[in-house]
């Protein structure tokens, strides 16, 4: 085994320019030891909150990224989250937590320490500077590194194994099948830098792969939208697909169909649909067949459908080949936490009829990676397939088919 700091057996320019293999094989791969167990970034920073000697904080702002530091440290910790600060008081109250002003925060807490949880780094200096103005003592929650940790964790805990290596190796005749398939080199580039990167958790691999997270489900040198398109979104999330799909549109879209089963998210993605009447929206999931599915919604990214009784919510789910019938579908964009292999086995009538170009996500699980892939490609459609990835951790990684 290497050390983490030497350079891996495969060095990095074999990832830009160096010439790819004709063939995928376990030989290809990084031996370097894996850096996992020393990226644990939620334990350092619950000792860096015991430091302060304080049992009590509060959470600015009051964004997703607070509900994240949030639910965490309810699930890990005994420290008592007293509300939420934010410089727009017209936010409702989150977790039964008020939203209160800087101003109120410092003559109601003063033994209190603000942690700051926001992914924008310029937001985050704003803050900084508003706190430091106001003498209020901070620190700070990197939300990147407790993302890339938690992704890390959620990806390998839902395997049998013990070891990456053993996984890989053990589907290394998929992988080929599918590293074959890819169309470009980048794509391929790509598989072989997210293999490595699951091995070591070292990001040197993916640093060089990693495209701009806006084109994500956008990406115009693979596919160009157009007003005629019949959009099928699912995992609306809070609409920011959507939005993203009507700038680039110009707000034209012959039909959008998307699907969220979360309550909560659903009623904000109303929101940002306004009253288009191209959007159709569904409080419903998507699976393979009309049934009734546990599902743990905590109002975030990472809200899932579990075919268990031990979900927070039960909600129902159908197949898009029911629910949208005959109708005309031309993109069909899958994020549903886990639920893609199912959900492509319920519009399998509708992709070998209509070939429509699909992009969908191949992370939330160790082996979406090529049995999603696999699985399309049993469908016997002529498609191109190309591999993208958005961060620097084992999430957002899309693969898109387009109809040749």
């Amino acid at each position: 085994m290497k050390s983490n700091n030497t350079t891996p057996e495969i060095p990095i320019d074999y990832l830009l320019e160096g010439e790819l293999p004709e063939e995928l094989m376990f030989e290809h791969l990084t031996t370097e030891e894996s850096q996992y167990g020393e990226n644990n970034y939620p334990n350092k920073f619950i000792e860096k909150l015991k430091e302060t000697g304080a049992n009590s904080f509060s959470i600015m702002p009051a964004g997703m990224a607070g509900r994240t530091v949030f639910n965490f440290l309810k699930e890990t910790t005994t420290f008592n989250i007293i509300n939420f600060i934010d410089n727009n008081l017209d936010k409702k109250p989150i977790y039964g937590k008020g939203v209160i002003s800087v101003k109120d925060f410092k003559s109601l807490n003063s033994s209190s320490i603000l942690i700051i949880a926001v992914q924008s780094q310029e937001t985050q200096q704003q803050i900084a500077e508003q706190l430091r103005s106001a003498d209020i003592n901070y620190i700070t929650f990197d939300v990147d590194l407790y993302l890339e940790y938690s992704a890390n964790t959620s990806l390998w805990s839902k395997t049998e194994y013990s070891h990456p290596q053993e996984i890989i190796h053990k589907n290394i005749s998929k992988l080929n099948k599918v590293y074959q398939t890819l169309y470009d080199k980048q794509s391929k580039r790509v598989l072989l830098a997210i293999l490595n990167y699951r091995l070591s958790f070292c990001k040197k691999w993916l640093t060089h792969v990693v495209s701009p997270s806006e084109k994500q489900y956008f990406e115009p040198s693979i596919y160009q939208f157009h007003a005629y398109d019949h959009f099928v979104d699912c995992g609306v999330f809070v609409g920011d697909t959507l939005l993203q799909l009507m700038k680039i549109t110009d707000g034209k879209i012959q039909n959008y169909y998307g699907f969220e089963p979360s309550p909560y998210l659903f009623d904000m993605a109303t929101e940002a649909a306004g009253k288009q009447k191209a959007i159709t929206l569904f409080s419903i999931g998507t699976f393979s067949t009309k049934k009734k599915l546990s599902f743990n919604c905590d109002n975030m990214p990472g809200s899932h459908c579990i075919d268990k009784k031990n979900g927070s919510h039960e909600i129902n789910v159908d197949a898009i080949d029911n629910i949208l019938g005959d109708k005309k579908v031309t993109f069909i964009k899958m994020d549903i936490e886990g639920a893609e292999i199912e959900s492509l086995k319920g519009a399998q009538n509708i992709i070998q009829k209509q070939y429509p170009v699909l992009a969908i996500s191949v992370y939330h699980k160790f082996d979406d990676l090529w049995e999603i892939p696999l699985l399309i490609k049993s469908y016997a459609v002529d498609y191109k397939y190309y591999l993208r990835h958005y961060t620097l951790n084992t999430s957002e990684t899309v693969l898109y088919c387009i109809p040749k």
